[in-house]
């Protein structure tokens, strides 16, 4: 049933996940054609051409950042409310299966979402970079080869993904949290799934205050000779973040599965 559920869920979202990337593509080919012409009429632009350009690029860049990430929490949001607690919930909680499944389909559908737009960020950087190396006539790819070796043999860089993963799968969660929480309350429940967010938001972010991340300071002091190997600085603060963003999962995860177990309340 996992499986079936996972394929409904995917097959429920891929096309909006599929323009959206589409249309990031198409916006860093644009960007990418925007910035060649910096580069390449550089000479004879104004500084305020070359400002507005600059500019118009850097917006580009961001409107599209901010669009798919928008998006992705905007479906995220949307297929768990209308599925667990909306009309659709009816149909949801009569399937032969247990609440572990139906909630666990749902996030892993979430994650591989996720993990499907930042595959698209990275992509569309690469074209950006693409057009840019074609405008100048070069292969951008074979400059950049070496730097990406350099990072994929990063133990510092792996060390980042897996937090970053643990980070996004608590962040679904939480989002999870918010809305099932919301849903404890007969009047305004979304108004209350606001709230509750803000809330988790809040105190969970004082609490992660209290375990170190890597920073750029940190670093600073692996070449000051404070730690000894770059091993102490990843010991020192990744493995802290991974239990606590652990913790948050397991927590939020348990939280959401007593709402819909116990206190479901359809609309």
């Amino acid at each position: 049933m996992f499986g079936k559920l996972m394929k409904y869920e995917l097959k429920a979202t891929y096309k909006w996940y599929l323009i959206i990337s589409g249309v990031l593509a198409i916006l860093a080919i644009f960007a990418g054609l925007l910035a060649s012409s910096v580069i390449t009429g550089a000479a004879s632009y104004t500084a305020d051409t070359t400002y507005t350009i600059v500019g118009i690029v850097a917006l580009v860049i961001f409107a599209g950042y901010i669009g798919l990430t928008l998006t992705n929490y905007i479906i995220i949001i949307r297929r768990f409310y209308n599925n667990i607690f909306g009309r659709e919930g009816y149909l949801t909680w009569t399937l032969p299966t247990g609440s572990h499944t139906v909630l666990l389909a749902k996030a892993t559908s979430a994650l591989i979402w996720s993990i499907f737009c930042f595959i698209s960020l990275v992509l569309s950087l690469l074209i950006f970079l693409g057009v840019i190396g074609l405008s100048q006539q070069q292969n951008i790819f074979e400059v950049l080869g070496p730097v990406f070796e350099q990072i994929g043999s990063s133990t510092l860089f792996w060390q980042s993904i897996l937090f970053q993963l643990l980070a996004t799968i608590s962040g679904i969660l939480m989002l999870y949290c918010a809305i099932s929480l919301g849903q404890l309350f007969i009047n305004n429940r979304v108004v209350m799934a606001f709230v509750f967010g803000f809330i988790l938001w809040v105190v969970l972010s004082i609490i992660g205050r209290m375990f170190p991340t890597v920073e750029l300071t940190s670093l600073s002091y692996l070449s000051s000779g404070y730690y000894d190997t770059l091993s102490d600085v990843l010991a020192v603060n990744f493995i802290p973040a991974y239990i606590y963003e652990l913790v948050k999962i397991v927590a939020m995860y348990f939280t959401v599965h007593y709402v819909t177990k116990f206190k479901l309340n359809l609309q």
